[in-house]
Parts: structure tokens; C-alpha cells; sequence
């Protein structure tokens, strides 16, 4: 359930909520029962919802939590608790660097990741626990912002090594390994 920048801006698709799941899997599969639900992501992603820790922010707004979401697309599978990661955009970007240090500074180009993971009680579909993974971010070289499709490859290998820094962290704060 991630925006995936690099579909957006470079026409590069690397599987990026497969990656996800994989390494769910690899962090958290000895510990619990996984049953994947991406499936329901498109479904998640395109319904009209708010976030909040289960009230609304905004008032008079219409939209359902986003754990009514969770409850009415994945409810009836009476799973003990639903993991919904959500990701910020996965970029590769220039540095900021001010105008005048750009002469003197290589300019390079950064690959970086961000998620919110929430657990849902199975329950009564309240959040239980919530973390936001820090900002990751990885050096990478000019040549795949030039010609992304090109290093596809080398992109979701550096991807994977971002969620390996990322995902396992952040199962850990919620004491899901």
C-alpha cells in the first residue's frame, strides 16, 4: 500500500508491496500466521478515508476511519489482528543543497523510504499500536535518476536493503518479532 514515486515519475514498477510482503514475511513469518491480504490494497487505497487514532480530525467530515475501512474490506476473515503498512512515497531525489554550495558539492541523488504500520485488533477494530518507521534514505548514483529503467535492478536491491533497515525496526517496536 505504498505510493510508489518511482511508477509515477519514472514509468519503473519494482514490485514494491510484493517486496513489503516479502519482508514481513521474512521478519515476522516464525512468529505469527501471516495472511496476506494485498489483494485488498487497490481496493484500500482507492476508498475515501481519514486516519486518525480512531476519532476525526476533521469536523462534519464525512469519510469512514480508516479502520472501518480495514473492518468492512478484510472483517469477516476473523483475523486476530490486521498489520496495514502504509508507505510514503519511495523517491529518488537530489539533495537539497543551497545554490551557492551546488559549484562546490557533487550533486548525487538519494533513495529513501518512510511507513506507518498499524495494528488493528481483530476485535473491535480500534488501532492497538501504531509506529512510523524513520526516514531511510540511501546515496545511489546519477546514472539511475538518469535512466531509472535501466537500473531497475540495482533499484529494488537497494529497496530491499532499505526495508531490511526499515521494516524489521519497526515490527520490533510493535512487538510483532
Amino acid at each position: 500500500m505504498f505510493d510508489n514515486a518511482l511508477v509515477e515519475h519514472f514509468d519503473l514498477d519494482i514490485g514494491l508491496n510484493e517486496l513489503v510482503i516479502e519482508q514481513v514475511e521474512k521478519s515476522a513469518g516464525n512468529a505469527h500466521e501471516i495472511v496476506d491480504l494485498q489483494s485488498l490494497a487497490s481496493e484500500y487505497v482507492g476508498t475515501p478515508k481519514v486516519h486518525s487514532g480512531g476519532e476525526r480530525q476533521i469536523f462534519g467530515d464525512s469519510r469512514p476511519l480508516f479502520t472501518s475501512v480495514v473492518q468492512t474490506l478484510a472483517g469477516g476473515r476473523g483475523l486476530d489482528a490486521y498489520v496495514v503498512i502504509e508507505g510514503g512515497s519511495v523517491w529518488i531525489t537530489e539533495p537539497q543543497v543551497a545554490p551557492a554550495l551546488r559549484l562546490l558539492a557533487a550533486q548525487g541523488h538519494d533513495l529513501s523510504i518512510r511507513m506507518n504500520i498499524y495494528i488493528i485488533d481483530g476485535k473491535t477494530f480500534e488501532v492497538s499500536a501504531a509506529a512510523t518507521s524513520e526516514l531511510v534514505q540511501k546515496g545511489v548514483p546519477d546514472s539511475w535518476f538518469v535512466a531509472p529503467r535501466q537500473h531497475s535492478d540495482e533499484i529494488r536491491g537497494a529497496v530491499v536493503t532499505l526495508l531490511d533497515k526499515n521494516l524489521a525496526p519497526a515490527l520490533r517496536k510493535l512487538r510483532l518479532i
